[in-house]
């Protein structure tokens, strides 16, 4: 849940639009990467779609606490692995964020 929808929300949407203003810059300091970010976080949300869809669904609740995700109550372990790769792109977009978001405040201010 915080790096699904709170870390691509306040970092991504917010930190984007409001970087630049705060320090009196018309635009972030590398917008292609910015670009990437924001175009691999749709990807992620599909893989954690599809991993609902899969046989029984992921099952472990928004934690992915691990006794959950190791039990063998019929849980998919494709639909696990869907979830995490998923988990793997959102944290690469966020990843790409902060270097924009750093590279704008050192290269700018």
């Amino acid at each position: 849940m915080i790096f699904f929808l709170v870390m691509p929300t306040l970092l991504g949407g917010l930190g984007n639009i409001f970087i630049p203003v705060l320090i009196g810059s018309s635009e972030v300091s590398y917008p292609r990467i910015n670009n990437m970010s924001i175009l691999i976080i749709p990807y992620a949300y599909s893989l954690l779609i599809l991993s609902t869809l899969i046989e029984y669904g992921i099952g472990i609740g928004w934690t992915l606490y691990p006794p959950l995700s190791t039990t063998s109550l019929g849980l998919s372990s494709i639909s696990i692995s869907l979830i995490i790769y998923g988990l793997l792109l959102a944290g690469i977009s966020s990843t790409l964020t902060i270097i924009n978001i750093l590279g704008t405040i050192f290269n700018i201010k």
